[in-house]
This record gives C-alpha cells, sequence and structure tokens, in this order.
C-alpha cells in the first residue's frame, strides 16, 4: 500500500514528531505552520468519505481528533499506526502495530491517545 508503507517502531514515529516539536530543528516554523494547516478538504473517492489533508501532515479534526487541541497534527493508516504531535500540550506520540485493521475503527489507538491526555491531567502539558 503505497500511502502507508512507512517503517518503524513506535518509539521512532514519535522521536520524529517529538523533532517537530522543536522550532527548526527539522523544519522552520514557517514551513511547519504551512504543512500542517488544511491543505484539502471534501469528499475522497478512494476513501469513500469527508477528510481534511496537509502536506504531509494531517491536521487534527472534530472527526478523527489527534488531541484536544486544534494544533495537533499527524499521520495514521491503516496498519493501526499512528503519530502525531500536540504543540499546546508538549507531546509526541507514536503507534504501531503488526495487524492490520481499520484505523479509526481500532479502539487500542485512540483508548492510548485518551490515555495520554488523561495522564496530563489539569496542567494539559507534558512534564
Amino acid at each position: 500500500m503505497p500511502a502507508t508503507n512507512g517503517h518503524g517502531t513506535a518509539r521512532g514515529v514519535a522521536r520524529v514528531y517529538a523533532a517537530l516539536l522543536e522550532p527548526g530543528r527539522v523544519l522552520s516554523p514557517e514551513l511547519l505552520a504551512e504543512a500542517t494547516r488544511p491543505q484539502s478538504e471534501g469528499y475522497c473517492p478512494t476513501l469513500g468519505e469527508d477528510v481534511t489533508f496537509g502536506l504531509g501532515f494531517k491536521p487534527t479534526d472534530l472527526r478523527r481528533p489527534f488531541g484536544p487541541n486544534p494544533g495537533a497534527s499527524g499521520t495514521s493508516a491503516p496498519v493501526d499506526r499512528s503519530g502525531f504531535a500536540d504543540p499546546e500540550a508538549g507531546i509526541a506520540f507514536g503507534y504501531v502495530m503488526n495487524h492490520m485493521i481499520p484505523r479509526w475503527q481500532s479502539t487500542r489507538n485512540r483508548s492510548l491517545m485518551d490515555s495520554v491526555y488523561a495522564s496530563l491531567g489539569a496542567s494539559g502539558r507534558a512534564k
């Protein structure tokens, strides 16, 4: 599957997103802002649903949120892989499996994401 052929560990995915949280380390702040903002929105005939895409990153949205903060963005794939960065919360997240199930039908990645945010408590920031 060309759109999902990334290879890596959950730690590796999280490290990529952690690097994106450091301004200028991987991308300039301006380029990262452009890459993570919605570039294409609407019905996708391939996926058969409405989608929002950035430039290599999927912005969080109400239907498929990466977390509660609007600035979070990342990637996900039907092999139950997710990775994202949330600059407001100061977290990077990586999750991978070797079992193919539709990404948002799985409760595992969603439960892990929710648990990460729940562990932040009222501060809303990673320590």
